[in-house]
């Protein structure tokens, strides 16, 4: 796969700087967010990957 055919996404979390951690769940719910933000033909792509889960509206 060349780099030009992924799928990049991108999580800001410097709302977190001022935390002395990361959880899991914080890093899971900004990528929740993220991807719920794609438009939709991006969201049917990511529906057939094991594990993911997103609403199709």
């Amino acid at each position: 796969m060349k780099e030009t055919d992924a799928l990049w996404i991108y999580l800001d979390l410097r709302k977190f700087e001022a935390k002395g951690y990361l959880s899991y769940r914080d890093i899971v719910l900004e990528l929740e967010k993220s991807l719920q933000g794609l438009p939709k033909k991006i969201k049917k792509m990511l529906v057939p990957i094991k594990g993911s889960q997103l609403s199709r509206s």
